[in-house]
C-alpha cells in the first residue's frame, strides 16, 4: 500500500476513534484523537476540536476552539461555518454579531450546509 494513502487510514481511524470516544462523552480522549488528526489536517477532526472546545467539553477556550473552526471553515467546511455563525450570533460571553453570523452562515449555506438556511432566514 502506498504510504500517504496509509498515513491519510490511519489520520481517518484516528478522527474515527475521536467520534467513538465523543460519543460514549469521553471528552479529554475525544479531543486527544482529534487534535492529533486535525494537526495532520483532517478537516472534521477541526471542526470537532473546535466544537468541544467552545462548547466547554475540555475546558472552554473560544480561542483555541475559533482556531480550530476556522481552519476548517478555510479548508471548505461546511459544518465549521454553521458552528462559526452559531457562535457569532449567541456571543457566548462577548456581545453576539449578527454581521458575522450572517456571513458564516450564507458560507455555510454556500457550501450545502442544510440547516444553515433555516437559521439564516429566522435570524438574519
Amino acid at each position: 500500500m502506498d504510504t500517504k494513502k496509509e498515513d491519510q487510514i490511519n489520520i481517518d481511524a484516528l478522527y474515527d476513534k475521536g467520534y467513538e470516544y465523543q460519543m460514549d462523552e469521553e471528552w479529554t480522549a475525544a479531543a486527544k484523537c482529534y487534535k492529533e488528526a486535525a494537526e495532520h489536517g483532517h478537516v472534521k477532526a477541526m471542526e470537532a476540536l473546535g466544537e468541544l472546545y467552545i462548547g466547554g467539553w475540555i475546558g472552554e477556550n473560544h480561542e483555541k476552539g475559533l482556531m480550530w473552526l476556522n481552519k476548517a471553515a478555510d479548508l471548505g467546511d461546511a459544518d465549521a461555518c454553521f458552528a462559526l455563525g452559531d457562535y457569532y450570533f449567541h456571543g457566548y460571553g462577548k456581545k453576539p454579531n449578527k454581521r458575522l453570523a450572517k456571513k458564516w452562515w450564507q458560507k455555510a449555506i454556500d457550501r450545502g450546509h442544510e440547516g444553515a438556511a433555516r437559521f439564516y432566514l429566522k435570524y438574519c
